[in-house]
C-alpha cells in the first residue's frame, strides 16, 4: 500500500509535468483498473471457500471476544493517528518549507512521498518480522508509543532544518503505518474464522470512520489555536489516538500472557 502511495504521486507528478492533470488522472486509473485485474485472477486462483469450524469452550470465546474488542479500539486510535497525519503532513511541510523557498512544489511532493509512504513500505515487511520474533503484544506497544512521540513532537519543529525535518517525517511515516499488518494479524488469531470476516469488517468502518474524523479535529484545532501553537497543538490532538492505541496494546500483551503457576507441594 505503501509503495502504491509512492508510486501514485511519482506517476500522477511526472503526468501533471508531460500533459496535465486529466492525464494524470487517467494514469492513476489505469493502475487501479490494473490492480481490479490482479485482485479478481488471485482470488479465482486461491478457490476461497467458506471455513466452517467446530465450536471451542466459551471460557476461550470470552477471551477472543475480549482481545478483539481491545484491538478493535486500537485501531480505531491507530487510524486516527495515520489517517490524521497522512492528511495533514504535506500541508505543514509545505507550509514550512515553501515559505522559506527552499524548494519547488513538486520537489516537496516527491520528498513528501519518499518520506512519508516509502518508510511505510519499509515498515510493513520489518514490524512483521519483528512480530513473529518478539510477539505481536511488544511490537504493537513500541510502534504505537512511538507514534504517540512524534506526535506530540513533529508541530513544533517548525524551525528546525529542511533534512533534519523530513527525517523525522520519515520516522513518523515509519513508526504510524508500521503496526497496521501486526494489529490484522493479532485480529485474525482473536476472532474465530466463521466470525472473522465481520469483525474485520466492523474494525475497518469504525477506524477508517475515526481516520475521517481527525483531519478535520485537526483543522479545528489549527483555526482556534493562535499561530505559534497551531501545529504544535493540533499534531498533539493526533497524539490521543496514539494513546489509545499504546494503552489497548498494553492490555492486549498482558491478556495474551501465559498465567504462572507454582507447584503444589503435598505432605
Amino acid at each position: 500500500m505503501s509503495a502504491g502511495y509512492v508510486l501514485s504521486i511519482f506517476l500522477s507528478t511526472s503526468m501533471l509535468a508531460l500533459a496535465g492533470y486529466q492525464t494524470a488522472f487517467a494514469a492513476c486509473a489505469g493502475i487501479t483498473i490494473l490492480g481490479w485485474v490482479f485482485g479478481h485472477v488471485a482470488t479465482r486462483a486461491a478457490g476461497l471457500q467458506p471455513v466452517h469450524h467446530d465450536a471451542d469452550t466459551g471460557q476461550v470465546y470470552a477471551s477472543m471476544r475480549q482481545r478483539a474488542r481491545l484491538l478493535t479500539l486500537g485501531y480505531i486510535g491507530h487510524t486516527w493517528e495515520l489517517l490524521g497525519a497522512w492528511a495533514w503532513i504535506p500541508a505543514f511541510l509545505a507550509a514550512v518549507i515553501l515559505t522559506d523557498d527552499a524548494m519547488s512544489a513538486v520537489e516537496l511532493g516527491l520528498w513528501t512521498a519518499l518520506a512519508l509512504h516509502l518508510s511505510g513500505f519499509f515498515a510493513s515487511f520489518l514490524s512483521g518480522y519483528a512480530a513473529d520474533r518478539f510477539g505481536a503484544g511488544t511490537i504493537l506497544i513500541t510502534f504505537a508509543a512511538l507514534g504517540v512521540l512524534c506526535s506530540i513532537s513533529i508541530g513544533w519543529l517548525s524551525d528546525v532544518s529542511v533534512p533534519l525535518l523530513l527525517a523525522v517525517v520519515a520516522v513518523y511515516g515509519f513508526v504510524t503505518i508500521g503496526d497496521s499488518s501486526v494489529l490484522s494479524s493479532a485480529m485474525t488469531d482473536a476472532v474465530p474464522p466463521q466470525h472473522l470476516g465481520r469483525a474485520l469488517g466492523l474494525r475497518s468502518v469504525l477506524g477508517v470512520g475515526a481516520g475521517a474524523i481527525s483531519p478535520v479535529t485537526f483543522g479545528l484545532v489549527i483555526d482556534l489555536s493562535s499561530p505559534e501553537f497551531a501545529w504544535g497543538l493540533a499534531f498533539t490532538s493526533l497524539a490521543l489516538g496514539g494513546l489509545v492505541a499504546t494503552i489497548c496494546a498494553m492490555l492486549v500483551h498482558v491478556r495474551s500472557q501465559p498465567v504462572r503457576r507454582f507447584p503444589t507441594f503435598n505432605g
